[in-house]
């Protein structure tokens, strides 16, 4: 059987729960329009009913090149229609649309993705059961960029979705239940410990979508799966960190010094394409400069440098304003230690 019948099968079985009679939408680009067929196939032994919608690459990109940006981005009432008659969606994205492309402008991409929140506001009002496959999302760009070919970033992705999400969704449990809000936390790294404490939303990407997720309005998972956010309160980040890297808009930079006193960003440099860490904090206002979540990722399949550093068993990030910062080698306390020198502990 092949990886994609495999994946097929776990997302609409073990991610999604999909039942006879119930309505299935799979959305793809072209790179994934093999696994697009394996799922509608899948889901029709099931005995669901299926539609497929196919973005094309080249006519998205021409549109956002050439379209009015007025009339780009926008939801029609027939998608608002589809979604509300959807039990499951399925979604492929395309690299285009990736954080990392070189195919249309940043511009280009924020005006032709502007319906964003209107999808998941409409998709939530639903209540249907969605899953986001990242792989999708890899492109020449982004292969390059880690020194890879396509194929091997996609099909590194595509096995690292076949992890065992009942395990995932147990330790993705595990490290909830300790990161309550209030709680006071302490990343050590080469740098030294940045102390700061939780308060905010908790969101749990274990690959299953279940009642109680659906109820909280968080309906829409990532495959592969294996993530843990917390917001925390900005102001409280106190101290120094080196992060290992961070994926930007630009490129990839890496060794990044951050020091801060009271949520304050009072100094930060990068070992690595500093100058491309100039430039993305040129753009965000000083008072913007701040931490808002940590995430502890916990998939053992997934390895760095696939563009989903995050997940990665032993990961810590720590997210700014349009930088997700990946320490591979820190040690992350709640009063017990949860991840030390990038390895998961076992609690």
């Amino acid at each position: 059987m092949s990886v994609f019948d495999l994946l097929a099968k776990k997302i609409l079985h073990e991610s999604l729960h999909v039942q006879k009679g119930e309505t299935v939408t799979v959305e793809t680009w072209n790179a994934g329009l093999e696994l697009a067929k394996r799922v509608i196939i899948e889901a029709r032994k099931i005995g669901a009913s299926t539609l497929l919608l196919f973005e094309d690459e080249d006519t998205f990109v021409e549109s956002a090149k050439t379209v009015p940006k007025e009339h780009l981005g926008t939801m029609g009432r027939h998608e608002f229609s589809l979604l509300a008659q959807t039990n499951a969606y399925i979604f492929i994205p395309g690299p285009p649309i990736a954080g990392y492309t070189k195919v249309i402008t940043q511009d280009e991409r924020s005006a032709t993705t502007a319906y964003n929140q209107s999808w998941y506001e409409a998709a939530e009002k639903a209540g249907l059961r969605g899953a986001r496959l990242s792989f999708g999302y890899i492109g020449n760009d982004i292969a390059k960029l880690y020194g890879k070919s396509r194929k091997e970033m996609v099909n590194h992705q595509l096995k690292a979705s076949l992890v065992d999400h009942s395990k995932i969704k147990e330790q993705c449990n595990r490290i909830a239940a300790n990161l309550a809000d209030g709680k006071n936390v302490s990343i050590t790294s080469k740098a030294g410990a940045l102390d700061f404490t939780l308060k905010g939303d908790l969101v749990i990407e274990d690959g299953i979508v279940d009642e109680t997720d659906i109820s909280e309005g968080k309906n829409i998972v990532y495959i592969p799966p294996g993530r843990v956010r917390k917001r925390i309160d900005p102001k409280s980040v106190n101290g120094k960190v080196e992060v290992s890297s961070a994926e930007i808009y630009s490129g990839i930079v890496e060794g990044i010094m951050l020091e801060f006193k009271e949520g304050v960003l009072q100094s930060y440099s990068a070992k690595r394409n500093a100058k491309l860490l100039d430039e993305l904090m040129e753009k965000i206002p000083a008072d913007k400069r701040q931490v808002s979540f940590i995430e502890v990722g916990i998939n053992p399949l997934m390895r760095y440098g696939y563009a989903q550093d995050r997940f990665v068993s032993g990961a810590v990030t720590l997210g700014l304003p349009r930088l997700a910062g990946v320490l591979r080698t820190s040690i992350l306390s709640v009063n017990r230690e949860i991840i030390e020198k990038g390895k998961k502990s076992e609690f």
